[in-house]
């Protein structure tokens, strides 16, 4: 019997099994020694290994570390960002619980959990940034993060991020989480120069810590990472709609994460989500300014935060680092105070607040250091006392007492005054300055603001009122793009005006015209049409309208800059393109881009054409000939026949095409204008060739009425001359005949009695019916084929004289009629003994004939019928060799006017950009009238290019360079920021808190206009100052000069620089604005100070607006704030200011002074360029009269003539 065979329990393990078993006890021993390894590693790098860093105070010291900020000169403090005054410190304790919630919720759902880093959380972000094709969520925890912001992570190396990593294990085990919060919530940027939640909390709320709510510490949770995208003080409306609309979508997000993680109830959340965020902006007891906010704005374009990151410095504020601006410190102070004084004064003229609008309610009052009160600088005080006697009050600065005199009470007796009678040249006596110090009587106690004047003998401040209004402005100093200067507001913080608010700036736009027309050929002395008219563009007529009366018709270019004339400037932007030849347009239109690209189709060429706005027909090109044939075939003619004035008459006329539907909506109220404008456009419209045609017709028509019936030996009635007028001259040979339906005063209605008055005479029977000849001085010598010597080619065989000089028409024979026929209704005989008007003796028929000449009647004072007829005769021969044309050939598009126009409008704009000009402009007719919005920066930047002819581009010159910096990993900056300008330069320097200079910026100059540009465009300019709407800034201003020998000669030879500029006012008086410039200094060959000239192309810009930020119109009855009064004084403060703090009054040439007329500092101007003499009403070059002598009106211009020399080419 066999033996049992082993049961189941006791069969040896199979192979598998046992090799299994042996991994996993290797796999259990790994796991062990990893666990091991990294206990050991953690201990090594996180407990054991020395990490001062870590500690709390070096935290702290971290967190509270700030970063000076200095003027130019290096010394001078301009402000710090983050120091322990701009930031309230909140520990761990005062965090409020719903805040700390809402943050663990919105950025870190684990981070009660986790040990630092979320594996998971890094896993999710890498599935998403894979999907995404790019970065688009991080996995760092709060913790992370804070690790980030304290330890400045240098590179994107594995290194780094290991490092990281580490910094953030070490604050876990150093730190609860709570005091990791702590950490967190006192670094987060809120505004301006604060940081933090308590900042945060005042600056949305106006509520310390304690006194926030769920829905508030939802909304500041959510926002931590960019608090200016959801800022709902920014004044612009669209901006703040954006914000306040993305702010409540921030915060019901972060409370709906609350309520998934079971920090709220749906009670709560339905709550909250149902109230409005109650803002209300709260003031900081640090001071800030949007300087500052600049400069910071400047640090965190991408740009610099490359550099800074490639030095270890993620967060300026917090790395103790030295940064040296652009601005220049006396300067910025005088522009702070021009623009804020002039507000406090013009702002009462506008809003008449009466006396109590100029006190406040109790200030607290901190106490303020005597060294800080100094001359143009503002302080808040009390009133502690009134002295209407002595017309006195005394204020209390905080601790530091001052007085308000007799001039600031008078100042401000004025400005009310002014606002109450709403009329500007009332002055305030002893009578109204007396009641309102007995008004303020009465306000002893309450609050005022003061600046402060100059410093008696015994110290005291002596004090001006400076009452806050809400009439807002900027101010932006400019030179070679740095920025000397930069005032954003009358508080001059949270909202840069200077920087950010667009405006329309009126006819400081006017300059770039001219400056695009030197460009083109034109001359600063050229003559302009000044005359109202119509423009048509595209699909509009527009009608420019000057904004002064009695101008003369005809201006120089620079007169219309002086003079601001809208005519002559939008007559001009019509012709721009008249001097150029057909090749010369075509590079214009080229360089603009409306030329066919080399792989451009003809359909995509034509459709781009199309969809800018110009259809091209027949009709058009018509149009376009028109203009051609005047200028190519009928002014040479003319002028060779000495008729000047029809030159001038003809190229002024449109052709006409739509003016009759234009018509009709004008007569039907398509625009709400008032009669007299509705009459103004009426006859703009009838100045049209196509109306010429139609009333030489009429005229001829009626003539040949007249001539048929006097030979018909019929009596002439009224009627027979209706539409007939005559303008009369010293003789009845001088009186001109014209025809139409509208004419001026200085025309009458042809009557039968004028009639015969005119051609009555003692001439012989014979007389009457023989033709006439001409005086033997007067007789025409006959060329071949019987035409008149020297009659152009086309006059008619046997033609005569013409009743005018130089002109020629068919001889119409006489009537051969019997006198007696030839009676007046009324009968009677003309004598010169009678009265006038008496008649008798016949018609004389050949006097008549000669009278109604075709080439002597005048069509509603413009052309002749002959002219018309004329030029028709010559417009349809070049129809007809035009007439298979192709109308999107460049041949044909450069008659069409339309394309020439929109060429033109794209030069001018195409130059703007190339200045600077970042906004969009509108390529409208109104644009030299300031029609598109841009920045004050940008204003500055288009007349820094005026000044000298070059754009700037600023570029990092980095110093000792991180090793790995190429690899710097940076956030990107939010969609709807401002992209980084690197055209201008607001920082000069910045230095590492050891000292290292690790940034400087280098400057590239770039030419884009000669020197002969630039110096008409300072010609015209300073024509603004003495000649124009600029006046008040005529005098110029006195250099600065800091030895006081050196100042008193100045003083001793009344040294003055010449300023330049222009003015600008929009429609309804709804901004003004001026920007202008002071001259700068041209080195001495030597470098021998003292030695140098002023030289036209160096200097400083100066660009100043005043206006309300809703854009109401500033008015108040005969109240009108213009350029001239309402920027202009602003603008004169400021160059005070820089032209003290520029080195010209260090370095001018005393010697050259001593012969300087009026004590006016003279500017070496560019060679190749002249000054003319011109006349002073009209800017038109004289005769026989130096320029520059005193009195005499002087322009500059090109002394070889102009030339076509557009950017670009």
């Amino acid at each position: 019997m066999a033996e049992p065979g082993p049961t189941k329990a006791h069969r040896r393990p199979s192979a598998l099994r046992r090799w299994l078993g042996r991994l996993g006890l290797l796999g259990l021993v790994l796991a062990l020694l990893g666990v091991l390894a990294l206990g050991g590693l953690y201990w090594w790098v996180v407990v054991r290994a020395p990490a001062p860093h870590i500690e709390r105070s070096a935290i702290l010291q971290v967190i509270s570390a700030e970063s000076p900020v200095f003027y130019r000169d290096g010394t001078t403090k301009l402000g710090v960002f983050f120091s322990e005054e701009h930031r309230q410190y909140v520990p761990a304790g005062d965090l409020p619980r719903d805040f700390v919630n809402a943050l663990v919720s919105a950025e870190d759902r684990s981070f009660f959990h986790h040990m630092g880093f979320s594996p998971k959380g890094i896993t999710r972000a890498m599935v998403q940034n894979v999907v995404a094709g790019r970065t688009v969520a991080g996995g760092s925890t709060l913790t992370q993060q804070t690790a980030k912001n304290l330890f400045k992570r240098r590179g994107r190396t594995y290194k780094e991020k290991l490092r990281e990593l580490a910094n953030a294990l070490r604050l876990e085990r150093e730190y609860s989480k709570l005091e990791i919060l702590e950490f967190y919530s006192n670094q987060f940027y809120v505004n301006g120069n604060g940081r933090g939640l308590a900042i945060a909390g005042r600056f949305f709320f106006d509520k310390s810590v304690d006194e926030l709510d769920l829905l508030e510490c939802a909304f500041l949770a959510g926002i931590v990472k960019s608090p200016n995208r959801y800022n709902p003080f920014v004044p612009d409306e669209a901006r703040r709609a954006r914000a306040t609309a993305a702010g409540r979508e921030r915060a019901d997000y972060v409370l709906r994460r609350m309520l998934e993680d079971g920090r709220i109830d749906q009670a709560a959340f339905d709550r909250e989500t149902a109230r409005e965020i109650p803002y209300k902006r709260g003031r900081f007891r640090f001071e800030r300014s949007v300087v500052l906010d600049a400069v910071e704005q400047e640090l965190d374009s991408p740009e610099f935060r490359r550099t800074l990151a490639a030095h270890g410095v993620r967060d300026p504020g917090a790395a103790g680092l030295r940064i040296t601006t652009t601005l220049d410190a006396d300067a910025q102070r005088g522009a702070v105070y021009a623009l804020r004084h002039h507000l406090s004064d013009v702002g009462l003229w506008l809003e008449a607040p009466g006396v109590d609008g100029l006190f406040t309610d109790p200030p607290v009052l901190h106490p303020v250091e005597r060294s800080r009160v100094l001359p143009q600088t503002f302080h808040r005080g009390v009133l502690t006392g009134v002295d209407p006697d002595a017309a006195e009050a005394t204020v209390d600065l905080g601790g530091v007492e001052g007085v308000i005199g007799r001039e600031a009470w008078t100042r401000m007796a004025t400005a009310l005054l002014r606002g109450e009678k709403k009329n500007t040249w009332v002055e305030a006596g002893r009578k109204q300055r007396t009641a309102l110090l007995e008004a303020a009587e009465g306000m002893v106690g309450q609050g005022v603001s003061v600046s402060v004047i100059a410093l008696r003998e015994d110290g005291t401040p002596e004090l001006d009122l400076e009452p806050r209004v809400e009439l807002e402005g900027g101010v932006l100093v400019l030179e070679e793009g740095a920025i000397r200067a930069m005032v954003g507001g009358w508080a001059n913080v949270d909202f840069n005006r200077a920087l950010s608010a667009r405006r329309q700036l009126g006819s400081t736009w006017k300059p770039l015209l001219f400056q695009a027309a030197l460009h083109l050929g034109w001359q600063a002395t050229d003559p302009l049409d000044n005359r109202r008219s119509v423009f048509p563009y595209q699909t509009t007529f527009y009608y420019p309208r000057p904004d002064h009366k009695g101008a003369p018709e005809t201006v120089s270019m620079g007169w219309a800059a002086a003079k601001s004339e809208n005519l002559a400037s939008i007559w001009l932007l019509e012709h721009l393109s008249d001097p150029l030849t057909e090749p010369q347009f075509r590079a214009l239109a080229a360089s603009v881009g409306f030329v066919p690209g080399e792989a451009e189709s003809r359909a995509a060429f034509i459709k781009r054409v199309q969809t800018a706005g110009v259809l091209p027909t027949e009709a058009k090109l018509a149009e376009g000939l028109f203009h051609q044939v005047w200028r190519d075939v009928i002014t040479p003619d003319l002028l060779f026949e000495g008729r000047e004035d029809d030159i001038a008459v003809g190229r002024s006329l449109q052709y006409g095409l739509g003016h009759e539907a234009e018509r009709a909506r004008v007569n039907e109220g398509a625009y709400d204008v008032s009669a007299a404008e509705r009459a103004v456009r009426l006859a703009a419209l009838d100045r049209s060739f196509l109306r010429q045609e139609v009333l030489a017709k009429r005229a001829r028509e009626a003539r040949t009425a007249v001539l048929d019936r006097v030979a018909a030996g019929e009596a002439l009635r009224p009627e027979d001359l209706a539409g007939f007028v005559v303008q009369l001259g010293e003789t009845p040979a001088d009186a001109v005949i014209g025809f139409g339906d509208r004419h001026d005063e200085r025309w009458e209605p042809l009557t039968v009695e004028r009639l015969a008055e005119l051609t009555s005479g003692d001439d012989t029977e014979e007389d009457l019916f023989a033709p006439e000849e001409p005086a033997e001085e007067e007789a025409a010598p006959k060329g071949p084929k019987g035409t008149p010597k020297g009659a152009p080619k086309g006059t008619p065989k046997g033609a005569v004289k013409g009743s005018k000089p130089g002109t020629y028409a068919p001889e119409i024979p006489a009537p051969a009629l019997e006198p007696a026929r030839l009676k007046l209704r009324t009968g009677g005989r003309f004598s010169p003994d009678h009265p006038r008007g008496s008649l008798a003796a016949p018609l004389r028929a050949f006097p008549l004939t000669r009278l109604l000449d075709p080439a002597g009647i005048r069509l509603e004072g413009l052309l002749t019928i002959e002219l018309v007829e004329r030029s028709r005769e010559a417009l349809d021969a070049e129809l007809a060799r035009h007439g298979d044309a192709d109308l999107y050939a460049m041949e044909s598009l450069a008659l069409v006017r339309d394309f020439r126009r929109l060429v033109h409008l794209q030069y001018v704009v195409d130059l703007a950009k190339t200045s600077g000009v970042r906004s969009e402009i509108v390529p409208v007719m109104s644009l030299p009238l300031g029609s598109s919005d841009v920045t004050l920066l940008e204003a500055a930047l288009m007349y820094q290019g005026m000044l000298t002819g070059e754009t700037y581009r600023f570029y990092p010159d980095v110093l000792s360079v991180a090793p790995g910096a190429e690899e710097v990993e940076i956030d990107e900056p939010e969609e709807d920021a401002e992209p980084h300008r690197d055209d201008v330069s607001l920082i000069a320097e910045v230095r590492l808190p050891d000292g290292r200079l690790i940034y400087r910026t280098e400057k590239h100059a770039q030419r884009f206009q000669s020197p002969e540009v630039t110096a008409q465009m300072g010609g015209m300019l300073r024509a603004v100052v003495t000649q124009g709407t600029g006046r008040r800034a005529k005098a110029g201003v006195r250099p600065g000069a800091t030895s006081p020998e050196r100042l008193a000669a100045l003083e001793a030879r009344g040294a003055v620089l010449p300023l330049f500029g222009k003015t600008g006012t929009t429609n309804s008086y709804k901004n003004s604005a001026f920007v202008g410039f002071v001259p700068g200094l041209k080195e001495a060959p030597d470098g021998a100070p003292g030695t140098e000239a002023v030289e036209w192309g160096r200097g400083q810009v100066v660009a100043v607006y005043v206006g309300y930020d809703d854009n109401r119109e500033m008015r108040n009855g005969a109240v009108r704030l213009a350029g001239a009064s309402g920027s202009l004084p602003a603008w004169l403060g400021t160059v005070r200011a820089a032209a003290a703090s520029s080195d010209v009054g260090e370095r001018v040439d005393l010697v050259e002074l001593d012969f300087a007329t009026g004590g006016e500092i003279p500017l070496t101007w560019p060679p190749g360029t002249e000054a003319v003499s011109v006349d002073p009403a009209t800017g038109l070059p004289l005769d026989g009269e130096e320029a520059g002598t005193p009195g005499v009106a002087w322009l500059r211009r090109r002394s070889g003539g102009g030339v076509f020399a557009p950017v670009g080419l």
